[in-house]
C-alpha cells in the first residue's frame, strides 16, 4: 500500500502523538519539549533529544527509594 503525502504526514504526527502521550508527565519536559520529529525527504525520523531530557534513559528503571 503506497500512502499520499498528506497520510504520511498523518500517520508520522498520530505516531508522535502517541509517543507523546505514552511517556512519563511528572514535568511535561520529555513528553512536550525533548520528543521531536523532523522530516527528510520521504521519511521521518522521531527522536528523543537527550540534551533536553538526559534522563530519558532512567524512565523505564524501577524506582527503588
Amino acid at each position: 500500500m503506497k500512502l499520499t503525502q498528506s497520510q504520511f504526514f498523518s500517520l508520522s504526527y498520530l505516531v508522535l502523538k502517541n509517543l507523546r502521550d505514552s511517556a512519563p508527565k511528572r514535568t511535561g519536559n520529555l513528553a512536550f519539549n525533548a520528543i521531536k520529529m523532523e522530516f527528510k525527504g520521504n521519511e521521518a525520523r522521531i527522536y528523543i533529544d537527550q540534551s533536553i531530557a538526559p534522563y530519558m534513559i532512567f524512565t523505564n528503571q524501577p524506582w527503588i527509594s
